[in-house]
C-alpha cells in the first residue's frame, strides 16, 4: 500500500502546499499548507537553504511525511516551454535524443544543464519535411537543490512536473475541455499570473507576469488567503493591466503562431487568489469565448473536507499517472 502513496508538493515564494494521494483508490489522504517568510524562496529558487531545510524538516514531522515519495511541481519561473520544428525523419522514440544533441547548436535553452522532456504535436499522417514538437525544460541544478534538501529531511524526490499539465488533468477529469480545444489557461495567483496555451492537450508556451513591481515590498500571507487580506480595488486595478496582456496573447496565438487560422476556443481560470469569481465575471464581459472554472465540490478530502481552489494545483499533480 505504501508504494501507492505520493506526497505532491507545490512550493511558492510565500507558501508550501501538499496533497497526499492514494493512487490505488484515487483518494486524497490528507492536504495542508504552510506559509513561509520572505527571503527563503525567491522566484522559485532557494535563497536561504538553512531556513528552507528547517521548514521542510518541521513539515516532515508535522505532516508525517518521513520516508515518503515526493512529486514536485517546478516553479513556473524556472520552466521554459516552446514549440520547435525538427526533421520529419526523426522517429518518435529518438526525438529526445535528437533534441539533446541539438542543444547549444540549433536549439538554445537558458540553462547550463537543462532537464528536458519532448512532446510530439505532429501526427503520423502529416506528410511534411518538418514536424512540430514541444520542448519542456527546467534547470537541473535547481532540481538537485530541492532533491538534496528533501533527502536531508528523510524524503525522496521521485518526479517533477509543471503547473499547466497539473491543472489540465483536473479540467479533463471534470470533462470541462476536449483535446481539440485551443485553451488559454490563466493561473491567477495573489502575486503573479501565469499564462499557458494548450494545444492537443499539451502546453505550447508559458509566460509569467508579476502583479507587483520591484519597488513594492512583497507581503507575507497566512494562515489563509481571505478577501479581507487584500484591497479589492487594487486587485481590480491589477486585472486591468493583466487584461492588456491577455489581449496581446490572444493576438499572438492567433496571428503570430497560427497565421490567423486558429484562435482560443476557451479560457480556463484557476489559481489561489480569493477573487477568482470577480475576475471570471470580468473575463466573461470582455470575451466571447467560454470561461471555465473547476468545480470545488467535485473534489473532497478526508471526512468530506472541501478542497479549495488554492490546493488544485497540487491535486492535479496528485492525479498524474504512474510515478
Amino acid at each position: 500500500m505504501k508504494n501507492n502513496l505520493f506526497i505532491n508538493l507545490e512550493i511558492k515564494d510565500y507558501v508550501i502546499r501538499f496533497v497526499e494521494w492514494n493512487a490505488e483508490t484515487r483518494t486524497i489522504v490528507k492536504f495542508d499548507e504552510h506559509y513561509i517568510s520572505r527571503g527563503i524562496i525567491s522566484n522559485g529558487a532557494i535563497e536561504n537553504r538553512d531556513e528552507f531545510l528547517k521548514i521542510i524538516r518541521m513539515l516532515t514531522k508535522k505532516w508525517r511525511l518521513k520516508r515518503k515519495q515526493i512529486r514536485m511541481t517546478m516553479p513556473d519561473a524556472s520552466v521554459i516551454i516552446r514549440k520547435q520544428s525538427i526533421p520529419s525523419t526523426v522517429v518518435e522514440d529518438e526525438i529526445q535524443q535528437y533534441v539533446s544533441f541539438a542543444l547549444g547548436e540549433s536549439i538554445h535553452l537558458p540553462f547550463e544543464q537543462p532537464v528536458i522532456e519532448t512532446l510530439s504535436l505532429s501526427t503520423k499522417e502529416d506528410a511534411v519535411e518538418e514536424k512540430e514538437i514541444v520542448i519542456i525544460s527546467t534547470d537541473e541544478e535547481l532540481v538537485h537543490e530541492y532533491a538534496d534538501c528533501f533527502h536531508e529531511a528523510g524524503l525522496k524526490l521521485v518526479s517533477i512536473d509543471i503547473s499547466p499539465l497539473n491543472y489540465y488533468r483536473l479540467l479533463e477529469d471534470q470533462e470541462l475541455i476536449e483535446q481539440s480545444d485551443e485553451l488559454l489557461l490563466i493561473q491567477y495567483h495573489v502575486e503573479n499570473v501565469v499564462f499557458a496555451a494548450m494545444e492537443n492537450g499539451y502546453p505550447i508556451f508559458i509566460q509569467q507576469l508579476s502583479l507587483f513591481d520591484d519597488t513594492t515590498d512583497p507581503q507575507s500571507y497566512g494562515p489563509t488567503l481571505h478577501k479581507e487580506d487584500f484591497s479589492r480595488q487594487e486587485v481590480m486595478e491589477q486585472f486591468s493591466e493583466i487584461n492588456t496582456e491577455i489581449e496581446r496573447i490572444h493576438r499572438f496565438f492567433r496571428y503570430s503562431m497560427n497565421d490567423g487560422k486558429k484562435q482560443f476556443t476557451k479560457m480556463a481560470l484557476v489559481g489561489d487568489t480569493p477573487f477568482l469569481s470577480e475576475i471570471r465575471s470580468q473575463l466573461e464581459e470582455l470575451y466571447d469565448i467560454p470561461v471555465i472554472e473547476l468545480d470545488v465540490e467535485h473534489f473532497s478530502g478526508p471526512k468530506g473536507l472541501e478542497v479549495e481552489e488554492r490546493f488544485h494545483q497540487a491535486l492535479g499533480l496528485a492525479m498524474r499517472a504512474g510515478i
